[in-house]
């Protein structure tokens, strides 16, 4: 799941990313409690650059990685992601972004 998900990300292809998503997807931030659906995650993507700096962890239902991304107002952020997946398809997120220094 890690090879497929950061090659969706550092290719910038959204259809990628959108195929690794399950229909249902939900990411939720641990830090504040806002949901984010599929859409708003994909338009995020879109939107931010990103860089998977690491996987801490794989199995056959957990991907934990972290990385860096900055948003379109220059502001650099360090995150943490955490997902769910079947094997194919990501199922939920969740996710800690602290501002970068």
């Amino acid at each position: 799941m890690f090879d497929a998900w950061l090659d969706a990300v550092t290719s910038e292809d959204t259809a990628k990313l959108d195929a690794l998503l399950a229909d249902d997807f939900v990411m939720t931030s641990i830090r504040s409690g806002n949901t984010y659906d599929r859409t708003m995650v994909l338009d995020w993507y879109a939107s931010n650059t990103n860089e998977v700096t690491e996987c801490l962890f794989e199995d056959d239902s957990i991907l934990v990685l972290q990385g860096r991304d900055t948003n379109g107002d220059g502001e650099t952020h360090a995150y943490m992601d955490y997902f769910e997946h079947d094997g194919q398809r990501i199922t939920s997120a969740k996710v800690v972004v602290a501002k970068a220094e």
